[in-house]
Protein backbone atom coordinates (compact mmCIF):
# COMPACT_ATOMS: atom_id res chain seq x y z
CA UNK A 1 0.00 0.00 0.00
CA UNK A 2 0.80 3.33 -0.67
CA UNK A 3 -0.39 6.43 1.95
CA UNK A 4 0.05 9.45 0.92
CA UNK A 5 -0.36 13.22 2.27
CA UNK A 6 -1.01 15.97 -0.57
CA UNK A 7 -2.08 19.94 -0.42
CA UNK A 8 -0.88 20.96 -3.76
CA UNK A 9 -0.14 17.82 -6.10
CA UNK A 10 3.66 17.11 -5.02
CA UNK A 11 3.46 13.98 -3.00
CA UNK A 12 0.55 13.33 -5.00
CA UNK A 13 2.40 12.88 -8.38
CA UNK A 14 5.53 10.96 -6.80
CA UNK A 15 2.66 8.86 -4.54
CA UNK A 16 1.25 8.13 -8.20
CA UNK A 17 4.41 7.36 -10.45
CA UNK A 18 5.68 5.01 -7.66
CA UNK A 19 2.34 3.54 -7.33
CA UNK A 20 2.28 2.92 -11.71
CA UNK A 21 5.34 0.99 -11.22
CA UNK A 22 5.24 -1.27 -8.02
CA UNK A 23 0.79 -1.96 -8.41
CA UNK A 24 0.36 -0.87 -5.18
CA UNK A 25 -3.13 0.81 -4.36
CA UNK A 26 -2.95 4.72 -3.14
CA UNK A 27 -4.67 5.88 0.24
CA UNK A 28 -4.89 9.35 0.84
CA UNK A 29 -4.29 10.86 4.27
CA UNK A 30 -7.02 12.08 5.69
CA UNK A 31 -9.64 11.26 2.73
CA UNK A 32 -9.02 7.38 2.78
CA UNK A 33 -9.20 4.80 5.21
CA UNK A 34 -5.72 3.67 5.34
CA UNK A 35 -5.39 0.14 6.43
CA UNK A 36 -2.89 -0.84 9.08
CA UNK A 37 -1.32 -2.92 8.16
CA UNK A 38 0.43 -4.31 4.31
CA UNK A 39 3.45 -6.69 3.29
CA UNK A 40 5.00 -3.79 1.96
CA UNK A 41 4.34 -0.07 3.09
CA UNK A 42 5.03 3.36 1.60
CA UNK A 43 4.09 6.52 3.26
CA UNK A 44 5.21 9.48 1.06
CA UNK A 45 4.76 12.76 2.87
CA UNK A 46 5.84 16.83 2.27
CA UNK A 47 8.08 17.94 4.63
CA UNK A 48 7.09 21.16 6.61
CA UNK A 49 8.95 23.48 8.88
CA UNK A 50 11.60 20.01 8.24
CA UNK A 51 9.36 17.99 9.94
CA UNK A 52 6.31 15.60 8.87
CA UNK A 53 3.20 17.47 8.71
CA UNK A 54 0.73 16.74 11.69
CA UNK A 55 -1.60 14.80 9.90
CA UNK A 56 1.07 11.77 8.92
CA UNK A 57 2.21 11.38 12.45
CA UNK A 58 -1.72 11.24 13.34
CA UNK A 59 -2.04 8.64 10.75
CA UNK A 60 1.47 6.93 11.07
CA UNK A 61 0.64 6.65 15.34
CA UNK A 62 -2.22 4.09 13.70
CA UNK A 63 -0.04 1.90 11.30
CA UNK A 64 1.33 -1.52 12.38
CA UNK A 65 4.98 -1.74 10.02
CA UNK A 66 6.63 -4.45 12.25
CA UNK A 67 4.85 -7.41 10.46
CA UNK A 68 5.52 -6.21 6.77
CA UNK A 69 8.25 -7.48 4.56
CA UNK A 70 9.16 -3.61 3.14
CA UNK A 71 9.02 -0.23 5.18
CA UNK A 72 9.68 2.78 3.02
CA UNK A 73 9.37 7.02 3.64
CA UNK A 74 9.61 8.99 0.18
CA UNK A 75 9.69 12.42 1.31
CA UNK A 76 8.95 15.79 -1.03
CA UNK A 77 10.84 19.52 -0.27
CA UNK A 78 11.70 22.61 -1.26
CA UNK A 79 14.91 22.62 0.14
CA UNK A 80 16.21 19.53 2.92
CA UNK A 81 14.61 17.16 4.41
CA UNK A 82 14.93 17.90 8.11
CA UNK A 83 14.25 15.61 10.67
CA UNK A 84 11.44 14.13 9.25
CA UNK A 85 12.87 10.40 8.36
CA UNK A 86 13.93 10.27 12.02
CA UNK A 87 10.23 11.19 12.97
CA UNK A 88 8.74 9.06 10.70
CA UNK A 89 11.02 5.95 11.97
CA UNK A 90 10.53 6.85 15.28
CA UNK A 91 6.36 6.72 14.93
CA UNK A 92 6.81 3.31 12.73
CA UNK A 93 9.48 1.99 14.95
CA UNK A 94 11.23 1.14 11.77
CA UNK A 95 12.41 2.44 8.50
CA UNK A 96 13.97 0.25 5.49
CA UNK A 97 14.42 2.69 3.02
CA UNK A 98 14.35 6.23 2.61
CA UNK A 99 13.42 8.34 -0.52
CA UNK A 100 13.31 12.12 -1.51
CA UNK A 101 13.20 14.88 -4.68
CA UNK A 102 13.32 18.31 -4.62
CA UNK A 103 9.82 19.64 -5.87
CA UNK A 104 8.42 23.77 -5.77
CA UNK A 105 7.74 24.93 -2.86
CA UNK A 106 4.16 26.14 -2.51
CA UNK A 107 4.54 28.32 1.27
CA UNK A 108 3.36 31.37 -0.36
CA UNK A 109 2.64 32.56 3.36
CA UNK A 110 6.43 32.99 3.68
CA UNK A 111 7.42 33.65 0.33
CA UNK A 112 6.63 33.99 -3.76
CA UNK A 113 6.59 30.65 -5.69
CA UNK A 114 9.07 29.77 -8.28
CA UNK A 115 9.35 31.44 -11.71
CA UNK A 116 7.57 29.07 -14.18
CA UNK A 117 10.91 28.43 -16.17
CA UNK A 118 12.10 27.49 -12.44
CA UNK A 119 8.99 25.10 -11.69
CA UNK A 120 9.59 23.11 -14.65
CA UNK A 121 13.26 22.80 -14.51
CA UNK A 122 12.36 21.70 -10.62
CA UNK A 123 9.35 19.36 -12.22
CA UNK A 124 11.63 17.55 -14.54
CA UNK A 125 14.58 16.61 -11.97
CA UNK A 126 11.88 15.75 -9.68
CA UNK A 127 10.76 13.08 -12.02
CA UNK A 128 13.84 12.08 -12.14
CA UNK A 129 14.36 11.35 -9.03
CA UNK A 130 10.94 9.70 -9.02
CA UNK A 131 11.60 7.59 -11.23
CA UNK A 132 14.84 6.03 -10.25
CA UNK A 133 13.21 5.43 -6.99
CA UNK A 134 10.30 3.87 -8.13
CA UNK A 135 12.96 1.08 -9.57
CA UNK A 136 14.44 0.90 -6.56
CA UNK A 137 11.39 0.21 -4.55
CA UNK A 138 10.14 -2.04 -6.67
CA UNK A 139 13.13 -4.22 -6.18
CA UNK A 140 12.33 -3.88 -2.11
CA UNK A 141 16.30 -2.04 -2.13
CA UNK A 142 16.94 -1.02 1.37
CA UNK A 143 19.11 1.95 2.26
CA UNK A 144 18.76 5.75 2.41
CA UNK A 145 18.91 6.89 -1.24
CA UNK A 146 17.76 11.04 -0.26
CA UNK A 147 19.53 13.51 -2.52
CA UNK A 148 18.40 16.37 -0.20
CA UNK A 149 19.07 15.58 3.28
CA UNK A 150 20.30 17.60 5.69
CA UNK A 151 18.60 20.24 7.43
CA UNK A 152 19.19 19.18 11.20
CA UNK A 153 19.67 22.62 12.68
CA UNK A 154 17.09 24.73 10.59
CA UNK A 155 14.66 21.90 12.39
CA UNK A 156 15.80 22.61 15.76
CA UNK A 157 15.26 26.51 15.00
CA UNK A 158 12.75 26.48 12.92
CA UNK A 159 10.07 23.29 14.00
CA UNK A 160 8.69 25.34 17.07
CA UNK A 161 7.26 27.11 15.32
CA UNK A 162 5.18 24.86 13.12
CA UNK A 163 2.00 24.88 14.90
CA UNK A 164 1.87 29.05 16.12
CA UNK A 165 3.26 30.30 12.30
CA UNK A 166 2.63 26.95 10.02
CA UNK A 167 -0.85 25.61 11.51
CA UNK A 168 -2.42 28.58 13.01
CA UNK A 169 -5.78 29.34 10.82
CA UNK A 170 -6.92 32.54 11.82
CA UNK A 171 -4.73 34.25 9.41
CA UNK A 172 -7.12 32.93 6.77
CA UNK A 173 -9.70 35.09 5.09
CA UNK A 174 -12.08 35.41 2.20
CA UNK A 175 -12.60 38.27 0.15
CA UNK A 176 -15.34 39.60 -2.09
CA UNK A 177 -14.44 37.69 -5.29
CA UNK A 178 -15.23 34.10 -3.49
CA UNK A 179 -17.58 31.94 -5.42
CA UNK A 180 -18.52 29.25 -2.74
CA UNK A 181 -17.73 26.97 -4.77
CA UNK A 182 -16.64 25.08 -1.96
CA UNK A 183 -13.39 23.47 -3.44
CA UNK A 184 -11.10 24.38 -0.20
CA UNK A 185 -13.55 22.46 1.74
CA UNK A 186 -13.80 19.33 -0.71
CA UNK A 187 -9.73 19.20 -0.43
CA UNK A 188 -9.00 20.05 2.88
CA UNK A 189 -7.19 17.01 4.62
CA UNK A 190 -7.32 18.38 8.19
CA UNK A 191 -11.10 19.33 7.34
CA UNK A 192 -10.77 21.98 8.97
CA UNK A 193 -13.28 24.10 6.59
CA UNK A 194 -16.66 24.39 6.90
CA UNK A 195 -19.03 26.17 3.88
CA UNK A 196 -21.22 28.40 6.14
CA UNK A 197 -24.02 30.90 4.03
CA UNK A 198 -22.02 30.45 0.64
CA UNK A 199 -18.77 30.86 2.03
CA UNK A 200 -15.98 29.06 4.03
CA UNK A 201 -14.93 29.27 7.32
CA UNK A 202 -11.92 27.73 9.43
CA UNK A 203 -14.08 25.49 12.31
CA UNK A 204 -10.59 24.62 13.62
CA UNK A 205 -7.70 26.22 15.12
CA UNK A 206 -5.21 24.46 13.56
CA UNK A 207 -4.69 22.33 10.74
CA UNK A 208 -1.75 20.68 8.62
CA UNK A 209 -0.73 24.04 7.20
CA UNK A 210 -0.55 22.23 3.63
CA UNK A 211 -2.16 25.45 2.05
CA UNK A 212 -4.27 24.00 -0.41
CA UNK A 213 -6.88 26.00 0.43
CA UNK A 214 -5.09 29.18 -0.58
CA UNK A 215 -3.37 27.86 -3.55
CA UNK A 216 -5.77 26.31 -5.42
CA UNK A 217 -8.29 28.51 -4.70
CA UNK A 218 -9.72 29.12 -8.73
CA UNK A 219 -10.93 32.92 -7.93
CA UNK A 220 -7.72 33.42 -5.89
CA UNK A 221 -10.39 34.57 -3.26
CA UNK A 222 -8.98 33.14 -0.03
CA UNK A 223 -5.29 35.29 1.87
CA UNK A 224 -3.20 34.66 4.19
CA UNK A 225 -2.58 38.42 5.21
CA UNK A 226 -1.19 41.23 2.93
CA UNK A 227 1.87 39.67 1.83
CA UNK A 228 -0.27 36.89 -0.32
CA UNK A 229 -1.79 38.95 -2.14
CA UNK A 230 0.59 40.07 -4.06
CA UNK A 231 2.29 36.33 -4.54
CA UNK A 232 1.32 33.60 -7.16
CA UNK A 233 0.15 30.63 -6.46
CA UNK A 234 1.51 26.92 -7.08
CA UNK A 235 -0.53 23.29 -8.30
CA UNK A 236 1.10 20.94 -9.81
CA UNK A 237 -0.07 19.83 -13.03
CA UNK A 238 -1.32 16.70 -11.94
CA UNK A 239 -3.89 18.47 -9.72
CA UNK A 240 -4.75 20.50 -12.63
CA UNK A 241 -6.29 17.44 -14.77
Amino acid sequence: MIVYFSGTGNTYHAARTVAAVTGDELYRIGFDDVPTSDSVIGIFSPVYFYGLPADVIECLKGIKASGAEYVYLFLTCGGSDGMAAKSASKYLGRLDAVYDAMMPDNYIKAYDVPSQDRIAKLLCSADFEIAGAAEKIKSLARGDFRCHAGGEMLYLALRPLYKPLGRQTSCFETTDSCIGCGECVANCPSHAILMRCGKPVWIKQYCSGCLGCINRCPERAIQCGVSTKKRGRYIHPDYKE
